[in-house]
């Protein structure tokens, strides 16, 4: 790494462990600065202690805040002035509700216009500075401003207006006072000492990053609002084979019926249906993902390298209906405190990310994480054909109609009863996916063999086989896929082929 990356990385704040090295990042926050003074070593000559007005603005009339601090400062500029607004609340929560059809203010930070910002943190700046009061007068005219911070303040602010009051005035910010949440301020350098909450001018410590919205993709206000994800797929150099989840039309068709609740089913490294309790978070996780802070914005290639966003440990893919498509990158893993977190980058915001581990579910996840244990999903009034066989016997099932009201059931070419077809086709679908296995070496003897045809053509073939450790096998239309306990097999799909013919209740239990 070259010594000017590695400059502007101490630069920009935050620990990173890279091979036990210790390397910087960036926080968006900063930390608490300079410490608070002892109250030993400060002249506290208080002249008032009521709350003092140190200025009142009209929150529309404010045209720029320019801020200086050592994370490089920003400024906050007006981008429309509404019409007689009042100023918007002095949170961003309320900020955020205002009603969308009032002609508002509106502000962006300079040099950020490309970037997708925070509008309601950004916003809630001029609407607290609009207005602030002091805690006291500490000191009338300082002759050592050193002793409260203000020498070398952590931040400056100078807000300029226009309108009705037209003007400027600069805030200084020192250090934390005596008493906690309070900070020494001092206005356009008049040596005239206050105490002021630090609630508000705490942001005028923070970089510009602060402003860039966290939330990589918004999430929909409703599911009926979320476009058709086509494909989503996770790439990691620990997996052989890439999960890869695709869109299931048949979800979207109310007269379908089969399969799972889930939207989509897997298809790499195997075809099995989605548990739709487990999957949503992965196949539709993108949406509303959030970051805990801003690492870098416009990285450089240097930074991305370093990062591992080049050479990432995961990379989420999602192809989306109207054909454009999201690719997000999770890199190196690093640490602060005892927390670990991602470098992250979702190509096209140009912003470099940090996000908690469990924000970043793709990292660890597995297929049997989200798989369901289905194998057999067919509705039961779409076959038309069932076929099973085991070494003694096979049953050749027809199938014809489209409900309980006109479906009706061949067994070997003989009428047969659709309740105890119903039956069997029950104890069938309860084989277990338990666990995946793409080879096939060590497979024994073919045990069960069942092929479906349903009414759209399409035909699937589940082969049983003997395999160790009291497994068996499961291939579909010859692939190895699953394997699962052989007491399914043993003690109840075998014993319910000899029962089919008969009366007794199927085995359903193993």
């Amino acid at each position: 790494m070259s010594k000017s990356l590695k400059s502007l990385l101490i630069g920009i704040g935050v620990l990173v462990v890279l091979g036990g090295a210790i390397a910087a990042l960036k926080l968006t926050e900063p930390g608490s600065g300079k410490e608070s003074s002892d109250s030993s070593s400060v002249s506290s000559q208080t002249v008032q202690e009521d709350s003092l007005s140190l200025f009142n603005f009209d929150y529309n009339d404010i045209d720029t805040i320019t801020v200086d601090n050592s994370n490089g400062g920003y400024t906050i500029k007006r981008t429309h002035r509404g019409e007689d607004q009042t100023a918007v609340s002095q949170t961003s929560d309320t900020a955020d509700s205002e009603s969308d059809t009032e002609d508002k203010t509106t502000f962006t930070v300079d040099g950020l216009e490309s970037f997708k910002l925070n509008d309601s943190v950004i916003a809630t700046l001029p609407a607290n500075l609009a207005s602030q009061n002091a805690v006291k007068v500490i000191e009338e005219n300082s002759q050592d401003t050193a002793q409260y911070g203000l020498d070398k303040p952590q931040a400056t602010a100078v807000i300029k207006t226009d309108g009705a009051s037209e003007g400027s005035v600069t805030i200084s910010i020192g250090d934390e006072t005596p008493t906690s949440g309070n900070v020494y301020v001092m206005l356009d350098n008049n040596k005239k000492i206050y105490s002021v909450s630090n609630s508000v001018l705490n942001l005028l410590t923070y970089g510009r990053e602060y402003f860039i919205s966290l939330t990589l993709i918004e999430k929909p206000a409703s599911e009926d609002d979320y476009p058709i994800i086509e494909n989503l797929s996770v790439s990691r150099p620990d997996l052989e084979n890439d999960i890869v989840l695709q869109y299931d039309e048949k979800s979207a068709d109310s007269s379908q019926k089969g399969g799972t609740a889930a939207t989509h089913v897997m298809v790499s490294p195997v075809e099995a249906y989605l548990d739709v309790s487990k999957s949503t978070s992965y196949t539709h996780g993108l949406f509303g993902l959030t970051a805990s802070s801003v690492l870098s914005l416009s990285p450089t290639q240097e930074e991305l390298d370093f990062a591992g966003i080049n050479e990432p440990l995961c990379t989420v893919t999602m192809q989306l209906e109207n054909g454009g498509s999201k690719t997000f990158r999770i890199g190196k893993e690093f640490t602060t405190g005892s927390s670990k977190s991602y470098a992250g980058y979702m190509e096209g915001t140009n912003v470099l990310y940090q996000f908690s581990a469990d924000s970043v579910p793709w990292l660890t996840m597995k297929p049997e994480d989200i798989m369901s244990s289905i194998i057999f999903g067919s509705y039961i009034y779409d076959i038309r054909s069932l076929t099973v066989k085991d070494d003694n016997k096979t049953l050749a099932f027809e199938g014809n109609g489209t409900s309980a009201d006109d479906y009706k059931v061949t067994l070997n070419g003989k009428e047969f009863d659709f309740s105890r077809f119903r039956d069997f086709y029950q104890a069938l679908i309860a084989a277990p996916a338990e666990s995946i296995e793409l080879s096939d070496e060590g497979a024994g003897k073919l045990l069960v063999s069942v092929i479906m045809t349903e009414d759209n053509g399409t035909q699937t073939q589940v082969d049983f086989y003997e395999a160790e450790n009291r497994n068996v096998l499961i291939k579909k239309n010859g692939k190895a896929c699953f394997k699962a306990r052989a007491s399914f097999v043993n003690k109840s799909l075998i014993p319910n082929i000899d029962l089919a013919e008969g009366t007794d209740k199927f085995i359903t239990t193993w």
